[in-house]
């Protein structure tokens, strides 16, 4: 299986891909695409350029266990997770994981193309405190939740793995407002990463 961990990254720090990795080697998936969102359908725009916010997470990226994929910043348009996960599946038939935190999971049958959604991939649910966030779903999307990693791993697509992850309390908008009040966010971020903002004076740096 192949992780899929998105979002603006903006920056890119250790909550976006810590929790995830933890979430990947309890299902035995070693490989993870951090793929950057050029055109958030529901978000204010970024507040750096899709160039250095693509340099950031090419900086955490080790092109092994974690891979940077542009897909989105090379594609027109919205950057709907729909359109992402076709152009992933006609590119392999490795089963697909969509990794993303308990809070997204609740609004997950209001994205583009929703139903479609389960039938290219599984999706796994980072939850960070036990909340049971599964309730909030709708049927038939409850009916596909599962704590039970074998079960996720038996199916080639369309489950809903809710996964215990450690709690990281980062968050892109608490750091630009660190950095913006002249604090400093490396408990939250690689240096490398913190490095590059400084230099290129991001965020108010």
């Amino acid at each position: 299986m192949r992780g899929i961990v998105g979002g603006m990254f903006d920056p890119i720090h250790f909550g976006h891909y810590k929790p995830a990795l933890e979430a990947m080697s309890a299902l035995g998936v070693m490989e993870m695409l951090l793929i950057p969102c050029a055109r958030p359908p529901h978000r204010k725009p970024p507040q750096v350029s899709a160039q250095h916010r693509w340099n950031m997470v090419n900086i955490v990226a080790d092109e092994s266990r974690l891979i940077a994929d542009d897909r989105e910043l090379n594609r027109q348009g919205p950057s709907y997770t729909y359109d992402t996960l076709v152009s992933l599946k006609a590119e392999s038939d490795i089963p697909l994981c969509l990794v993303l935190g308990t809070d997204a999971l609740s609004g997950l049958p209001h994205w583009h193309q929703a139903e479609e959604i389960l039938g290219l991939c599984h999706i796994v649910a980072l939850d960070r405190n036990g909340s049971g966030s599964e309730e909030l779903l709708p049927e038939p999307w409850k009916s596909q939740c599962t704590r039970d990693a074998e079960e996720l791993r038996r199916a080639e697509y369309g489950k809903i793995y809710l996964f215990e992850s450690t709690r990281i309390d980062c968050a892109s908008s608490t750091i630009r407002a660190q950095i913006q009040a002249g604090e400093s966010p490396r408990y939250c971020m690689p240096g490398s990463v913190w490095s590059y903002i400084q230099r290129h004076h991001l965020y108010g740096a």
